[in-house]
């Protein structure tokens, strides 16, 4: 994999010492890297909220160091800046772990907002350590993202990019559903599981959208036709594309969701765990780059 496209890749030992890990030179989301400003979520109106699961438990809060039950094991970026994280009486239980300097009120309207959260396409949020002034997100363990997946030699084939883009297109109406769009959506903000499941990072930055404010471009189908053409654009000219994947640009700057996500084609196309292999050939190419620190 392209160093250029996969930041370096440190092991702790100890608690991490967050004021010396690197930050990202681009960052992909809005930025929130040790910020003091509340998260904002507009509150939503009855029709959304129906939409959404009222009957999911709240986000537990726990006033405590996250660091005396999860042990860090390395730096990772995922859109931003976390720890790769497990958990200390389970080892084969592992996490990201995302640092805010938030306080409890500030941070309570996101974690209000992601309890309602249960679409498969967006992340899962665990738990929500609070210590020293500071907020430790704990999320489900992603592998890496689809921006990390371009830098592969190994090309990306139809398939491949059907289950790519059909769960986002499925996130992205979820969210329409809800009144709400994504408030950014790139190849660094598309992060894949260790199963080869497709999450949409940056859902508790989601932004509320009136019906007559929603088409396109803030629904962020253009910024999804940019990652299909990077995509086909990294495989070899020779490589036999149907047309409808030639089309699929253009199809997302003027079709409707729902005309998008009824396409037979693509809907065959997409298997359970299709992206596992792509997975599978980036972790063994990025084992080469892993930044083993002193342990002694």
């Amino acid at each position: 994999m392209d160093s250029q496209h996969r930041p370096s890749t440190m092991m702790l030992a100890e608690s991490p010492n967050w004021d010396n890990l690197g930050i990202s030179s681009g960052p992909t989301l809005p930025s929130r890297e040790l910020s003091d400003a509340p998260i904002s979520h507009t509150k939503l109106s009855p029709e959304p909220l129906r939409l959404m699961n009222k009957g999911r438990p709240a986000v537990p809060q726990i006033n405590e160091d996250p660091w005396r039950t999860h042990e860090a094991i390395m730096q990772i970026f995922l859109s931003r800046e976390v720890i790769l994280a497990r958990r200390r009486e389970n080892n084969a239980e592992l996490v990201n772990v995302e640092k805010l300097q938030q306080t409890r009120t500030t941070i309570k309207p996101m974690l209000d907002f992601m309890s309602r959260i249960t679409h498969p396409s967006f992340p899962s949020l665990k738990e929500c350590f609070l210590h020293e002034n500071h907020v430790f997100l704990v999320w489900e363990p992603l592998e890496l993202s689809v921006s990390q997946l371009l830098a592969l030699k190994c090309p990306v084939t139809e398939s491949e990019l059907a289950a790519i883009i059909w769960p986002v297109l499925e996130g992205i109406q979820y969210l329409r559903g809800c009144g709400r769009a994504l408030a950014a959506l790139n190849a660094d903000t598309i992060l894949l599981s260790e199963s080869g499941e497709v999450k949409i990072a940056g859902v508790e930055y989601s932004c509320e959208l009136s019906k007559a404010e929603m088409n396109a471009a803030t629904l962020k189908l253009f910024a999804l036709a940019e990652i299909v053409e990077k995509i086909i654009g990294k495989t070899l000219p020779s490589y036999p594309w149907s047309g409808e994947a030639k089309s699929l640009s253009r199809d997302l700057k003027n079709l409707s969701l729902e005309e998008l996500l009824q396409n037979k084609h693509w809907k065959k196309l997409v298997t359970p765990g299709g992206l596992k292999m792509l997975v599978e050939v980036a972790n063994k190419t990025a084992y080469h780059r892993v930044e083993i620190l002193d342990r002694s």
